[in-house]
Protein backbone atom coordinates (compact mmCIF):
# COMPACT_ATOMS: atom_id res chain seq x y z
CA UNK A 1 0.00 0.00 0.00
CA UNK A 2 2.81 2.42 0.92
CA UNK A 3 4.52 1.87 -2.43
CA UNK A 4 1.31 2.47 -4.39
CA UNK A 5 0.46 5.64 -2.47
CA UNK A 6 4.01 6.93 -2.96
CA UNK A 7 3.75 6.35 -6.71
CA UNK A 8 0.41 8.16 -6.86
CA UNK A 9 1.81 11.09 -4.87
CA UNK A 10 4.69 11.28 -7.34
CA UNK A 11 2.16 11.34 -10.18
CA UNK A 12 0.36 14.26 -8.54
CA UNK A 13 3.67 16.07 -8.13
CA UNK A 14 4.47 15.46 -11.80
CA UNK A 15 1.05 16.82 -12.77
CA UNK A 16 1.71 19.95 -10.74
CA UNK A 17 5.12 20.37 -12.37
CA UNK A 18 3.51 19.89 -15.79
CA UNK A 19 0.97 22.60 -14.99
CA UNK A 20 3.78 24.96 -14.03
CA UNK A 21 5.65 24.07 -17.22
CA UNK A 22 2.79 24.71 -19.65
CA UNK A 23 1.44 27.81 -17.86
CA UNK A 24 2.34 31.01 -19.72
CA UNK A 25 4.03 33.93 -18.01
CA UNK A 26 2.46 37.38 -18.26
CA UNK A 27 4.49 40.56 -18.05
CA UNK A 28 3.32 43.86 -16.64
CA UNK A 29 0.67 45.62 -18.71
CA UNK A 30 1.22 48.98 -20.36
CA UNK A 31 -1.94 50.83 -21.25
CA UNK A 32 -3.07 54.20 -22.58
CA UNK A 33 -6.53 55.71 -22.25
CA UNK A 34 -7.83 57.96 -25.00
CA UNK A 35 -4.39 58.92 -26.31
CA UNK A 36 -3.12 59.94 -22.85
CA UNK A 37 0.09 59.03 -21.11
CA UNK A 38 1.31 55.44 -21.00
CA UNK A 39 0.73 53.74 -17.63
CA UNK A 40 1.76 50.43 -16.09
CA UNK A 41 -0.51 47.83 -14.50
CA UNK A 42 -0.98 44.09 -14.02
CA UNK A 43 -3.26 41.43 -15.41
CA UNK A 44 -6.16 41.22 -14.98
CA UNK A 45 -6.36 44.92 -15.85
CA UNK A 46 -9.18 46.92 -14.26
CA UNK A 47 -8.98 50.71 -14.23
CA UNK A 48 -11.34 53.64 -13.89
CA UNK A 49 -12.55 54.66 -17.31
CA UNK A 50 -14.32 57.68 -18.73
CA UNK A 51 -15.55 55.73 -21.73
CA UNK A 52 -12.47 56.37 -23.88
CA UNK A 53 -10.72 53.57 -25.77
CA UNK A 54 -7.99 51.71 -23.85
CA UNK A 55 -4.90 50.49 -25.74
CA UNK A 56 -3.35 47.54 -23.88
CA UNK A 57 0.02 45.89 -24.46
CA UNK A 58 1.91 43.13 -22.63
CA UNK A 59 4.30 40.22 -23.16
CA UNK A 60 3.20 36.58 -23.13
CA UNK A 61 6.06 34.09 -22.65
CA UNK A 62 5.52 30.47 -23.72
CA UNK A 63 7.55 27.30 -23.23
CA UNK A 64 8.00 24.53 -25.81
CA UNK A 65 4.79 22.89 -24.64
CA UNK A 66 2.14 25.58 -24.38
CA UNK A 67 -1.63 26.06 -24.68
CA UNK A 68 -3.27 27.46 -27.80
CA UNK A 69 -6.77 28.44 -26.64
CA UNK A 70 -7.23 31.43 -24.32
CA UNK A 71 -10.26 32.96 -22.66
CA UNK A 72 -10.37 36.71 -23.27
CA UNK A 73 -12.79 38.88 -21.27
CA UNK A 74 -12.82 42.58 -22.22
CA UNK A 75 -14.63 45.27 -20.29
CA UNK A 76 -16.66 46.14 -22.28
CA UNK A 77 -15.65 45.33 -25.89
CA UNK A 78 -12.56 43.97 -27.65
CA UNK A 79 -12.27 45.98 -30.87
CA UNK A 80 -8.96 44.57 -32.14
CA UNK A 81 -6.23 42.13 -31.15
CA UNK A 82 -2.72 41.76 -32.58
CA UNK A 83 0.04 39.27 -31.74
CA UNK A 84 3.64 39.90 -32.72
CA UNK A 85 2.50 42.64 -35.06
CA UNK A 86 -0.02 40.46 -36.89
CA UNK A 87 -3.73 41.21 -36.62
CA UNK A 88 -5.72 38.29 -35.22
CA UNK A 89 -8.39 37.41 -37.76
CA UNK A 90 -11.08 35.27 -36.11
CA UNK A 91 -14.87 35.13 -36.64
CA UNK A 92 -15.46 36.09 -32.99
CA UNK A 93 -13.60 39.40 -33.31
CA UNK A 94 -14.63 42.06 -32.49
CA UNK A 95 -17.03 41.21 -29.64
CA UNK A 96 -18.60 42.64 -26.47
CA UNK A 97 -18.97 40.34 -23.45
CA UNK A 98 -17.60 41.47 -20.10
CA UNK A 99 -19.03 38.49 -18.15
CA UNK A 100 -18.12 35.27 -19.98
CA UNK A 101 -15.76 36.53 -22.72
CA UNK A 102 -14.73 34.34 -25.66
CA UNK A 103 -12.53 31.26 -26.04
CA UNK A 104 -10.07 32.18 -28.82
CA UNK A 105 -7.65 29.84 -30.61
CA UNK A 106 -4.55 32.04 -30.80
CA UNK A 107 -2.20 29.18 -31.74
CA UNK A 108 -1.49 30.32 -35.33
CA UNK A 109 -0.15 33.66 -34.10
CA UNK A 110 1.84 32.43 -31.07
CA UNK A 111 5.35 30.97 -30.92
CA UNK A 112 7.78 29.72 -28.29
CA UNK A 113 9.35 32.53 -26.28
CA UNK A 114 8.15 36.10 -25.97
CA UNK A 115 4.95 37.16 -27.74
CA UNK A 116 3.87 40.80 -27.89
CA UNK A 117 0.12 41.19 -27.37
CA UNK A 118 -1.64 44.43 -28.33
CA UNK A 119 -5.37 44.99 -27.86
CA UNK A 120 -7.81 47.87 -28.07
CA UNK A 121 -10.66 47.90 -25.55
CA UNK A 122 -13.76 50.05 -25.89
CA UNK A 123 -15.42 50.83 -22.57
CA UNK A 124 -18.75 52.44 -21.76
CA UNK A 125 -17.59 54.07 -18.52
CA UNK A 126 -17.07 52.94 -14.92
CA UNK A 127 -14.40 50.24 -14.78
CA UNK A 128 -12.64 49.14 -17.94
CA UNK A 129 -9.91 46.64 -18.71
CA UNK A 130 -9.09 43.16 -19.89
CA UNK A 131 -8.62 39.65 -18.54
CA UNK A 132 -6.90 36.78 -20.33
CA UNK A 133 -6.23 33.26 -19.16
CA UNK A 134 -5.74 29.77 -20.50
CA UNK A 135 -9.07 28.29 -21.55
CA UNK A 136 -10.23 25.04 -19.92
CA UNK A 137 -11.13 23.93 -23.46
CA UNK A 138 -7.48 23.77 -24.46
CA UNK A 139 -6.38 20.20 -25.18
CA UNK A 140 -3.41 20.33 -22.81
CA UNK A 141 -5.60 21.52 -19.94
CA UNK A 142 -8.18 18.81 -20.67
CA UNK A 143 -5.50 16.09 -20.69
CA UNK A 144 -3.95 17.42 -17.51
CA UNK A 145 -7.32 17.59 -15.76
CA UNK A 146 -8.10 14.00 -16.80
CA UNK A 147 -4.70 12.85 -15.54
CA UNK A 148 -5.18 14.56 -12.17
CA UNK A 149 -8.72 13.23 -11.81
CA UNK A 150 -7.58 9.72 -12.70
CA UNK A 151 -4.73 9.86 -10.21
CA UNK A 152 -7.06 11.12 -7.49
CA UNK A 153 -9.51 8.30 -8.20
CA UNK A 154 -6.70 5.74 -8.02
CA UNK A 155 -5.48 7.23 -4.74
CA UNK A 156 -8.91 7.06 -3.13
CA UNK A 157 -9.43 3.60 -4.59
CA UNK A 158 -6.20 2.32 -3.02
CA UNK A 159 -7.02 3.82 0.36
CA UNK A 160 -10.62 2.67 0.34
CA UNK A 161 -9.57 -0.79 -0.80
CA UNK A 162 -7.15 -1.14 2.11
CA UNK A 163 -9.15 0.53 4.85
CA UNK A 164 -12.71 -0.28 3.96
CA UNK A 165 -12.64 -3.27 1.72
CA UNK A 166 -15.27 -5.04 3.80
CA UNK A 167 -17.48 -2.06 4.62
CA UNK A 168 -19.98 -0.95 2.01
CA UNK A 169 -20.82 2.25 3.91
CA UNK A 170 -17.21 3.41 3.96
CA UNK A 171 -16.91 2.76 0.26
CA UNK A 172 -19.95 4.95 -0.28
CA UNK A 173 -18.41 7.72 1.82
CA UNK A 174 -15.16 7.54 -0.13
CA UNK A 175 -17.07 7.69 -3.40
CA UNK A 176 -18.90 10.83 -2.23
CA UNK A 177 -15.61 12.41 -1.14
CA UNK A 178 -14.10 11.66 -4.54
CA UNK A 179 -17.12 13.22 -6.23
CA UNK A 180 -16.88 16.33 -4.08
CA UNK A 181 -13.16 16.78 -4.65
CA UNK A 182 -13.53 16.07 -8.38
CA UNK A 183 -16.28 18.70 -8.73
CA UNK A 184 -14.12 21.24 -6.92
CA UNK A 185 -11.04 20.42 -8.99
CA UNK A 186 -13.05 20.61 -12.22
CA UNK A 187 -14.49 23.99 -11.26
CA UNK A 188 -11.04 25.22 -10.24
CA UNK A 189 -9.47 24.33 -13.58
CA UNK A 190 -12.43 25.21 -15.81
CA UNK A 191 -13.71 28.53 -14.44
CA UNK A 192 -11.42 31.58 -14.23
CA UNK A 193 -11.13 33.13 -10.80
CA UNK A 194 -12.89 36.34 -11.86
CA UNK A 195 -16.09 34.59 -13.02
CA UNK A 196 -19.10 34.34 -10.66
CA UNK A 197 -17.30 36.09 -7.81
CA UNK A 198 -17.64 39.37 -5.92
CA UNK A 199 -14.93 42.01 -5.40
CA UNK A 200 -12.10 39.68 -6.43
CA UNK A 201 -9.76 42.56 -7.29
CA UNK A 202 -10.06 43.94 -3.77
CA UNK A 203 -9.09 40.60 -2.20
CA UNK A 204 -6.12 40.20 -4.55
CA UNK A 205 -5.03 43.74 -3.71
CA UNK A 206 -5.11 42.88 0.01
CA UNK A 207 -2.97 39.75 -0.46
CA UNK A 208 -0.47 41.65 -2.57
CA UNK A 209 -0.25 44.37 0.09
CA UNK A 210 0.58 41.72 2.70
CA UNK A 211 3.22 40.25 0.38
CA UNK A 212 4.81 43.67 -0.07
CA UNK A 213 4.68 44.89 3.55
CA UNK A 214 3.88 41.88 5.80
CA UNK A 215 1.55 43.94 7.97
CA UNK A 216 -2.14 44.77 7.98
CA UNK A 217 -3.07 47.57 5.56
CA UNK A 218 -4.83 50.82 6.54
CA UNK A 219 -8.54 50.11 6.96
CA UNK A 220 -9.77 52.53 4.31
CA UNK A 221 -6.80 52.17 1.96
CA UNK A 222 -8.50 49.62 -0.32
CA UNK A 223 -11.91 48.13 -1.10
CA UNK A 224 -11.43 45.06 1.13
CA UNK A 225 -8.81 46.42 3.57
CA UNK A 226 -11.39 46.56 6.38
CA UNK A 227 -11.43 42.73 6.54
CA UNK A 228 -9.70 40.84 9.39
CA UNK A 229 -6.23 39.76 8.23
CA UNK A 230 -5.97 35.99 8.88
CA UNK A 231 -7.04 34.79 5.43
CA UNK A 232 -4.78 37.25 3.64
CA UNK A 233 -1.76 36.40 5.78
CA UNK A 234 -2.22 32.66 5.21
CA UNK A 235 -2.77 33.16 1.48
CA UNK A 236 0.25 35.46 1.19
CA UNK A 237 2.38 32.78 2.88
CA UNK A 238 1.14 30.16 0.40
CA UNK A 239 1.86 32.50 -2.52
CA UNK A 240 5.39 32.99 -1.16
CA UNK A 241 5.96 29.24 -0.93
CA UNK A 242 4.58 28.68 -4.44
CA UNK A 243 6.95 31.33 -5.78
CA UNK A 244 9.88 29.10 -4.74
CA UNK A 245 8.32 25.79 -5.80
CA UNK A 246 6.76 26.61 -9.18
CA UNK A 247 6.69 29.71 -11.40
CA UNK A 248 2.91 30.14 -11.25
CA UNK A 249 1.01 33.41 -11.10
CA UNK A 250 0.10 34.62 -7.63
CA UNK A 251 -3.60 34.25 -8.46
CA UNK A 252 -3.04 30.53 -9.15
CA UNK A 253 -1.55 30.11 -5.68
CA UNK A 254 -4.47 32.04 -4.19
CA UNK A 255 -6.91 29.70 -5.91
CA UNK A 256 -4.95 26.68 -4.71
CA UNK A 257 -5.37 27.99 -1.17
CA UNK A 258 -9.14 28.28 -1.65
CA UNK A 259 -9.24 24.76 -3.07
CA UNK A 260 -7.42 23.43 0.01
CA UNK A 261 -9.85 25.23 2.33
CA UNK A 262 -12.81 23.77 0.41
CA UNK A 263 -11.46 20.21 0.64
CA UNK A 264 -10.82 20.63 4.37
CA UNK A 265 -14.39 21.90 4.75
CA UNK A 266 -15.54 18.67 3.12
CA UNK A 267 -13.50 16.72 5.70
CA UNK A 268 -15.13 18.69 8.54
CA UNK A 269 -18.59 18.01 7.10
CA UNK A 270 -17.75 14.30 7.00
CA UNK A 271 -16.96 14.53 10.71
CA UNK A 272 -20.26 16.29 11.38
CA UNK A 273 -22.11 13.58 9.45
CA UNK A 274 -20.57 10.87 11.66
CA UNK A 275 -21.14 12.83 14.90
CA UNK A 276 -24.70 13.96 14.14
CA UNK A 277 -25.83 10.53 12.87
CA UNK A 278 -23.78 8.12 15.02
CA UNK A 279 -26.10 5.12 15.02
CA UNK A 280 -25.60 2.33 12.52
CA UNK A 281 -29.25 2.59 11.43
CA UNK A 282 -28.67 6.22 10.37
CA UNK A 283 -25.70 5.63 8.10
CA UNK A 284 -27.84 6.44 5.09
CA UNK A 285 -28.54 9.84 6.62
CA UNK A 286 -24.82 10.44 7.13
CA UNK A 287 -24.06 9.50 3.51
CA UNK A 288 -26.87 11.71 2.18
CA UNK A 289 -25.71 14.62 4.35
CA UNK A 290 -22.19 14.38 2.92
CA UNK A 291 -23.47 13.87 -0.64
CA UNK A 292 -25.60 17.02 -0.54
CA UNK A 293 -22.78 19.06 1.00
CA UNK A 294 -20.25 17.70 -1.53
CA UNK A 295 -22.39 18.79 -4.47
CA UNK A 296 -23.97 21.96 -3.08
CA UNK A 297 -23.17 24.71 -5.62
CA UNK A 298 -22.14 27.56 -3.31
CA UNK A 299 -19.70 25.28 -1.46
CA UNK A 300 -18.21 24.04 -4.74
CA UNK A 301 -17.85 27.60 -6.04
CA UNK A 302 -15.77 28.55 -2.99
CA UNK A 303 -13.02 26.17 -4.19
CA UNK A 304 -12.13 28.52 -7.04
CA UNK A 305 -12.90 31.91 -5.52
CA UNK A 306 -10.29 34.27 -4.16
CA UNK A 307 -11.89 35.60 -0.97
CA UNK A 308 -12.07 34.86 2.74
CA UNK A 309 -15.40 33.01 2.62
CA UNK A 310 -13.69 29.64 2.15
CA UNK A 311 -11.52 29.99 5.25
CA UNK A 312 -14.33 31.13 7.55
CA UNK A 313 -16.57 28.27 6.35
CA UNK A 314 -13.78 25.76 6.96
CA UNK A 315 -13.11 27.04 10.48
CA UNK A 316 -16.83 27.26 11.22
CA UNK A 317 -17.41 23.70 10.01
CA UNK A 318 -14.70 22.33 12.28
CA UNK A 319 -16.09 24.43 15.15
CA UNK A 320 -19.56 22.92 14.62
CA UNK A 321 -18.00 19.46 14.51
CA UNK A 322 -16.42 19.96 17.94
CA UNK A 323 -19.64 21.45 19.33
CA UNK A 324 -21.61 18.41 18.16
CA UNK A 325 -19.01 16.14 19.76
CA UNK A 326 -19.14 18.20 22.96
CA UNK A 327 -22.93 17.96 23.29
CA UNK A 328 -22.78 14.24 22.52
CA UNK A 329 -19.90 13.29 24.85
CA UNK A 330 -19.48 16.24 27.22
CA UNK A 331 -15.68 16.56 26.86
CA UNK A 332 -14.40 20.03 27.73
CA UNK A 333 -11.53 19.81 25.26
CA UNK A 334 -14.04 19.66 22.39
CA UNK A 335 -15.64 22.90 23.59
CA UNK A 336 -12.25 24.61 23.93
CA UNK A 337 -11.31 23.48 20.41
CA UNK A 338 -14.59 24.92 19.07
CA UNK A 339 -13.95 28.21 20.89
CA UNK A 340 -10.43 28.49 19.46
CA UNK A 341 -11.71 27.80 15.93
CA UNK A 342 -14.47 30.41 16.23
CA UNK A 343 -11.96 33.00 17.45
CA UNK A 344 -9.78 32.13 14.45
CA UNK A 345 -12.88 32.50 12.27
CA UNK A 346 -13.43 36.00 13.67
CA UNK A 347 -9.90 36.86 12.57
CA UNK A 348 -10.87 35.67 9.08
CA UNK A 349 -14.30 37.32 8.74
CA UNK A 350 -16.61 39.08 11.17
CA UNK A 351 -19.69 36.94 10.43
CA UNK A 352 -18.08 34.09 12.41
CA UNK A 353 -19.43 35.96 15.46
CA UNK A 354 -22.81 34.31 14.79
CA UNK A 355 -21.32 31.02 16.01
CA UNK A 356 -20.70 32.50 19.47
CA UNK A 357 -24.37 31.93 20.33
CA UNK A 358 -24.30 28.12 19.95
CA UNK A 359 -20.82 28.09 21.51
CA UNK A 360 -22.01 29.69 24.75
CA UNK A 361 -25.31 27.78 24.76
CA UNK A 362 -23.72 24.35 24.25
CA UNK A 363 -22.66 23.85 27.95
CA UNK A 364 -26.31 24.26 28.94
CA UNK A 365 -27.27 21.28 26.75
CA UNK A 366 -25.09 18.70 28.44
CA UNK A 367 -26.85 15.58 29.67
CA UNK A 368 -25.26 16.02 33.10
CA UNK A 369 -25.39 19.77 33.39
CA UNK A 370 -23.25 21.37 36.13
CA UNK A 371 -23.50 25.09 36.78
CA UNK A 372 -19.90 25.47 37.95
CA UNK A 373 -18.50 23.58 34.96
CA UNK A 374 -20.58 25.66 32.51
CA UNK A 375 -19.54 28.91 34.21
CA UNK A 376 -15.87 27.92 34.00
CA UNK A 377 -16.15 27.18 30.28
CA UNK A 378 -17.95 30.44 29.59
CA UNK A 379 -15.30 32.44 31.46
CA UNK A 380 -12.49 30.64 29.66
CA UNK A 381 -14.14 31.23 26.29
CA UNK A 382 -14.74 34.90 27.01
CA UNK A 383 -11.12 35.37 28.04
CA UNK A 384 -9.89 33.58 24.91
CA UNK A 385 -12.14 35.76 22.76
CA UNK A 386 -10.97 38.99 24.41
CA UNK A 387 -7.27 38.13 24.18
CA UNK A 388 -7.23 36.74 20.64
CA UNK A 389 -9.73 39.07 18.98
CA UNK A 390 -9.78 42.18 21.14
CA UNK A 391 -6.57 43.57 19.63
CA UNK A 392 -8.38 43.79 16.27
CA UNK A 393 -11.94 44.65 17.33
CA UNK A 394 -11.39 47.33 20.00
CA UNK A 395 -9.29 49.69 17.82
CA UNK A 396 -11.80 49.16 15.00
CA UNK A 397 -14.72 50.10 17.26
CA UNK A 398 -12.90 53.23 18.38
CA UNK A 399 -12.10 54.24 14.80
CA UNK A 400 -15.39 53.49 13.04
CA UNK A 401 -18.46 55.69 13.41
CA UNK A 402 -21.18 53.03 13.27
CA UNK A 403 -21.75 49.30 13.53
CA UNK A 404 -22.25 48.88 9.79
CA UNK A 405 -18.69 50.02 9.10
CA UNK A 406 -17.33 47.53 11.64
CA UNK A 407 -19.09 44.66 9.84
CA UNK A 408 -18.56 45.79 6.24
CA UNK A 409 -16.16 48.70 5.89
CA UNK A 410 -17.03 49.46 2.25
CA UNK A 411 -20.81 49.46 2.74
CA UNK A 412 -20.89 53.26 2.53
CA UNK A 413 -19.46 53.12 -0.99
CA UNK A 414 -22.39 51.14 -2.43
CA UNK A 415 -24.68 53.00 -4.77
CA UNK A 416 -28.21 53.86 -3.69
CA UNK A 417 -29.56 51.85 -6.64
CA UNK A 418 -28.70 48.68 -4.68
CA UNK A 419 -30.67 49.69 -1.59
CA UNK A 420 -33.88 47.92 -0.58
CA UNK A 421 -36.51 48.80 1.98
CA UNK A 422 -36.86 47.51 5.53
CA UNK A 423 -40.59 46.81 5.61
CA UNK A 424 -41.48 43.92 7.99
CA UNK A 425 -42.94 41.85 5.14
CA UNK A 426 -39.58 41.86 3.39
CA UNK A 427 -38.23 39.54 6.09
CA UNK A 428 -40.85 36.79 6.18
CA UNK A 429 -42.53 36.73 2.76
CA UNK A 430 -41.56 33.88 0.45
CA UNK A 431 -43.39 33.45 -2.87
CA UNK A 432 -42.56 30.00 -4.31
CA UNK A 433 -44.07 30.79 -7.72
CA UNK A 434 -42.24 34.12 -7.88
CA UNK A 435 -38.95 32.36 -7.08
CA UNK A 436 -39.55 29.86 -9.88
CA UNK A 437 -40.61 32.60 -12.28
CA UNK A 438 -37.40 34.56 -11.60
CA UNK A 439 -34.78 31.94 -10.64
CA UNK A 440 -31.89 34.41 -10.82
CA UNK A 441 -31.25 37.24 -8.39
CA UNK A 442 -30.99 40.78 -9.64
CA UNK A 443 -29.60 43.13 -7.00
CA UNK A 444 -30.71 46.16 -9.06
CA UNK A 445 -34.37 45.44 -9.81
CA UNK A 446 -37.32 45.12 -7.40
CA UNK A 447 -39.26 43.20 -10.05
CA UNK A 448 -36.95 40.23 -9.44
CA UNK A 449 -37.99 40.09 -5.76
CA UNK A 450 -34.65 41.36 -4.48
CA UNK A 451 -36.37 43.10 -1.53
CA UNK A 452 -37.52 39.78 -0.02
CA UNK A 453 -34.78 38.47 2.23
CA UNK A 454 -35.72 34.78 2.21
CA UNK A 455 -36.23 34.66 -1.55
CA UNK A 456 -32.90 36.32 -2.28
CA UNK A 457 -31.12 34.09 0.24
CA UNK A 458 -32.67 30.93 -1.23
CA UNK A 459 -31.80 31.77 -4.85
CA UNK A 460 -28.26 32.83 -4.02
CA UNK A 461 -27.49 29.44 -2.46
CA UNK A 462 -27.42 28.03 -5.99
CA UNK A 463 -26.59 30.87 -8.38
CA UNK A 464 -25.33 33.69 -6.15
CA UNK A 465 -26.12 37.13 -7.54
CA UNK A 466 -25.53 36.07 -11.12
CA UNK A 467 -27.72 35.46 -14.14
CA UNK A 468 -26.51 32.18 -15.64
CA UNK A 469 -28.45 32.67 -18.87
CA UNK A 470 -31.54 31.30 -20.55
CA UNK A 471 -29.96 27.94 -21.37
CA UNK A 472 -29.55 27.00 -17.70
CA UNK A 473 -32.82 28.55 -16.51
CA UNK A 474 -34.92 25.32 -16.69
CA UNK A 475 -32.25 23.42 -14.75
CA UNK A 476 -32.06 26.10 -12.06
CA UNK A 477 -35.86 26.19 -11.79
CA UNK A 478 -35.92 22.41 -11.31
CA UNK A 479 -33.25 22.67 -8.61
CA UNK A 480 -35.19 25.38 -6.78
CA UNK A 481 -38.42 23.35 -6.96
CA UNK A 482 -36.75 20.21 -5.59
CA UNK A 483 -35.13 22.13 -2.73
CA UNK A 484 -38.45 23.77 -1.82
CA UNK A 485 -39.87 20.28 -1.33
CA UNK A 486 -36.80 19.34 0.72
CA UNK A 487 -37.30 22.43 2.89
CA UNK A 488 -40.81 21.20 3.73
CA UNK A 489 -39.31 17.90 4.91
CA UNK A 490 -36.85 19.87 7.07
CA UNK A 491 -39.69 21.79 8.75
CA UNK A 492 -41.42 18.50 9.51
CA UNK A 493 -38.21 17.09 10.97
CA UNK A 494 -37.65 20.15 13.13
CA UNK A 495 -41.12 19.85 14.67
CA UNK A 496 -40.76 16.12 15.35
CA UNK A 497 -37.37 16.49 17.06
CA UNK A 498 -38.29 19.49 19.19
CA UNK A 499 -41.35 17.67 20.54
CA UNK A 500 -38.93 15.03 21.86
CA UNK A 501 -36.53 17.66 23.31
CA UNK A 502 -33.58 16.12 21.44
CA UNK A 503 -30.40 17.85 22.72
CA UNK A 504 -28.62 17.61 19.37
CA UNK A 505 -31.67 19.06 17.63
CA UNK A 506 -31.73 21.97 20.09
CA UNK A 507 -28.04 22.68 19.33
CA UNK A 508 -28.72 22.76 15.60
CA UNK A 509 -31.85 24.85 16.13
CA UNK A 510 -29.86 27.41 18.13
CA UNK A 511 -27.17 27.40 15.44
CA UNK A 512 -29.66 27.83 12.60
CA UNK A 513 -31.59 30.58 14.38
CA UNK A 514 -28.38 32.43 15.24
CA UNK A 515 -27.15 32.27 11.65
CA UNK A 516 -30.47 33.21 10.06
CA UNK A 517 -31.47 35.96 12.51
CA UNK A 518 -27.94 37.34 12.54
CA UNK A 519 -27.99 37.55 8.75
CA UNK A 520 -31.38 39.26 8.88
CA UNK A 521 -29.98 41.76 11.38
CA UNK A 522 -27.07 42.48 9.06
CA UNK A 523 -29.52 43.01 6.21
CA UNK A 524 -31.49 45.41 8.44
CA UNK A 525 -28.36 47.42 9.26
CA UNK A 526 -27.20 47.33 5.63
CA UNK A 527 -30.38 47.26 3.52
CA UNK A 528 -28.82 46.44 0.18
CA UNK A 529 -29.55 43.60 -2.21
CA UNK A 530 -26.05 42.03 -2.00
CA UNK A 531 -26.30 41.95 1.83
CA UNK A 532 -28.71 39.00 1.48
CA UNK A 533 -26.30 36.72 -0.39
CA UNK A 534 -26.00 33.13 0.91
CA UNK A 535 -22.21 33.35 0.65
CA UNK A 536 -22.31 35.30 3.93
CA UNK A 537 -24.11 32.40 5.59
CA UNK A 538 -22.99 29.14 3.98
CA UNK A 539 -22.92 27.32 7.34
CA UNK A 540 -26.71 27.62 7.47
CA UNK A 541 -26.71 24.58 5.19
CA UNK A 542 -25.49 22.34 8.06
CA UNK A 543 -28.41 22.73 10.50
CA UNK A 544 -30.85 22.82 7.58
CA UNK A 545 -29.69 19.44 6.26
CA UNK A 546 -29.68 17.98 9.78
CA UNK A 547 -33.40 18.68 10.16
CA UNK A 548 -34.12 17.50 6.63
CA UNK A 549 -32.46 14.15 7.23
CA UNK A 550 -33.99 13.68 10.66
CA UNK A 551 -37.32 14.62 9.08
CA UNK A 552 -36.77 11.79 6.63
CA UNK A 553 -36.94 9.40 9.59
CA UNK A 554 -40.51 10.53 10.28
CA UNK A 555 -41.66 8.82 7.08
CA UNK A 556 -42.16 5.09 6.63
CA UNK A 557 -42.07 2.71 3.69
CA UNK A 558 -42.70 4.21 0.28
CA UNK A 559 -42.81 7.79 1.62
CA UNK A 560 -39.30 7.47 3.08
CA UNK A 561 -38.01 6.01 -0.19
CA UNK A 562 -39.58 8.93 -2.06
CA UNK A 563 -37.85 11.46 0.22
CA UNK A 564 -34.54 9.62 -0.22
CA UNK A 565 -34.96 9.70 -3.99
CA UNK A 566 -35.74 13.42 -3.79
CA UNK A 567 -32.52 14.05 -1.86
CA UNK A 568 -30.45 12.01 -4.31
CA UNK A 569 -32.05 13.89 -7.20
CA UNK A 570 -31.15 17.20 -5.55
CA UNK A 571 -27.50 16.19 -5.28
CA UNK A 572 -27.39 15.01 -8.88
CA UNK A 573 -28.97 18.23 -10.15
CA UNK A 574 -26.49 20.26 -8.10
CA UNK A 575 -23.59 18.39 -9.69
CA UNK A 576 -25.04 18.85 -13.18
CA UNK A 577 -25.33 22.61 -12.60
CA UNK A 578 -21.68 22.83 -11.54
CA UNK A 579 -20.53 20.81 -14.56
CA UNK A 580 -22.64 22.94 -16.91
CA UNK A 581 -20.87 26.04 -15.62
CA UNK A 582 -17.52 24.32 -16.18
CA UNK A 583 -18.10 23.54 -19.85
CA UNK A 584 -19.63 26.89 -20.89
Amino acid sequence: MFFRITCLCMCMALAWMALAEISPEYSSVFYRQGGGAMREGTLPLSVDSSGAAIDVGFMLTLNELHPRIYRVVPDNCLESLAINGQAVDLPDLPFCDYTEGRHLDLGPWLHVGNNVIAARIRDDGGRGGMRIDVSPRDQLMILLALFIAGTALCFVGVVSGEWSGRLRFHRMIFAVLVLGIALRATYLFAVPYWVHVNDVDGHIEYVRYILAHWRAPPIHGGWEFYQPPLYYILTAAVVKVFAFVAPLRDTDAMQATSFAFSCLTLAALLGIAHAAFPKRARRTDAALFLFLCATFPILVFSAGRINNDGLVVMLGSFALLFLVRFVGKGRSKDWCAAAALIVAGLLAKTNAALLLVPLFCAPLLLKRYRYRHAALLLCAGSGMLLLAYGWFLIPRMLEEENARSILVGNIGNLTGALSVGNAPSFYYVFHPLAVLRNPYNNAWDDASGRQYFLEYLFRSAFTGEFDLGAALKPLVQMILLVWMAIAAVGILGMGALLRRCDRMAILFLITGCSLLLGHAAFRFLSPYGPSQDFRYNMLLLVPSLFFVLRGRQAFRGFARDAVTSLLVLAGILNAILVLCLCVR
